[in-house]
């Protein structure tokens, strides 16, 4: 597959790092000389060394900035000059030409705001030194149009409906990525699990249309190392999923619905519009179906194996929520388990029995380098 990676030069990654400088150091060198941007925002105890930093390509712009997750991005925001941008987790991989894909879905369709593809999740297995893959965020597998209606607050319900937290994440024109971004600085972490990502999606979403294309772009690592979130030595994100807190916190779910609703108003005023409505319909919607998929999944699982692996499987989530973090990244970390899912390039073949673009040169290239990285012949 010939691919014009000229084309990356309207793009630019953001990609925030705090203690995990070999993954980013992994991620440096995946884009390094090509067309890209990458800004890599680190807070780690120590900067990186600057003969590392030199061996890479001019495209790679390194900033050591021990502050905060959201006053690092907030100093990256003068530096963006692209068409487009893309936040990047630091232990993840995109798709090189799947992101060119959606370059030119939006060079093309002016009515988007953002584009983005199918996700798949890698699993590093050094016992039997294999990577694994599994399904992850399953709607987008299928034709996803929620996010493409017209009207913002359909377009916002829909989404919320069918909720999978892509639009952080997708290619995004960056007049609106800067505005979703600069929100960061002055919102406020609610008190239940990724508040900040709901919003930031939320804000994302009713400013535009995002498009999902049937193309995998997006792989994420699973348990290669402890999530950045769990390592808030100094503040410990509250593990209360959204539908607990809407359901039981009534004065704080009254400050988020203004405070969001304030939001959406400065995106689209309309003097027609209840924005305070819009939200509140919104997350009832999310509650309704896109905080059901795990439910769903349960159904099917009661249908297809029985009874008694449906309780067991609900008693296992049931322990799982009561467990400290700490304990879980212990119990993730010592694979105490067996793995049983497809490998790698078989989790691509799946996809492809969907309909789903694979560009298998690519993934094979992302393969090796994980097996590389941990040192699995």
């Amino acid at each position: 597959m010939t691919i014009n990676y000229s084309e990356l030069t309207k793009l630019t990654l953001i990609m925030p790092t705090s203690r995990r400088q070999d993954y980013a150091l992994r991620n440096m060198r995946y884009w390094s000389n090509t067309s890209v941007t990458l800004i890599v925002l680190d807070n780690s105890p120590s900067p990186i060394e600057a003969n590392l930093i030199k061996s890479f390509g001019k495209n790679i712009i390194y900033k050591y900035d021990n502050r905060t997750y959201e006053k690092r991005i907030a100093g990256a925001i003068p530096l963006i000059n692209t068409t487009y941008t893309q936040l990047i987790a630091d232990d993840e991989f995109y798709v090189k030409s799947a992101v060119i894909s959606c370059i030119r879905e939006l060079d093309k369709d002016n009515t988007l705001t953002s584009c983005t593809g199918c996700c798949l999740k890698f699993i590093v297995d050094k016992r039997s030194k294999k990577i694994y893959s599994k399904f992850v965020y399953e709607r987008l597998y299928d034709e996803y149009e929620h996010s493409i209606q017209e009207d913002p607050s359909k377009r916002l319900n829909l989404y919320m409906k069918n909720y999978e937290p892509f639009p952080v994440y997708a290619v995004t024109r960056s007049s609106v990525w800067k505005k979703a971004f600069e929100l960061i600085n002055n919102h406020k972490q609610f008190n239940f699990f990724s508040s900040d990502e709901y919003q930031l999606n939320s804000y994302l979403i009713f400013s535009g249309k995002s498009k999902v294309i049937k193309e995998l772009l997006w792989l994420r690592s699973a348990g290669e190392n402890i999530a950045v979130r769990d390592l808030k030595f100094d503040l410990v994100e509250s593990p209360i999923n959204i539908v607990q807190w809407w359901n039981s916190n009534n004065l704080e779910r009254e400050e988020f619905i203004d405070k969001l609703s304030k939001v959406l108003r400065n995106i689209n005023l309309d003097l027609n519009l209840d924005y305070k409505k819009i939200v509140i319909d919104s997350y009832n919607h999310y509650k309704s179906g896109g905080a059901g998929w795990l439910e769903n999944k349960m159904h099917y699982t009661k249908e297809k194996k029985g009874i008694f692996v449906y309780y067991l499987i609900r008693f296992y989530n049931l322990i799982k929520m009561l467990i400290p973090f700490k304990i879980k990244n212990i119990i993730k970390s010592s694979q105490l388990w067996e793995i049983n899912y497809s490998s790698f390039l078989e989790g691509a073949d799946l996809l492809s029995n969907k309909s789903i673009k694979v560009d298998y040169e690519n993934l094979k290239n992302i393969e090796q380098i994980v097996l590389d990285f941990h040192k699995i012949d």
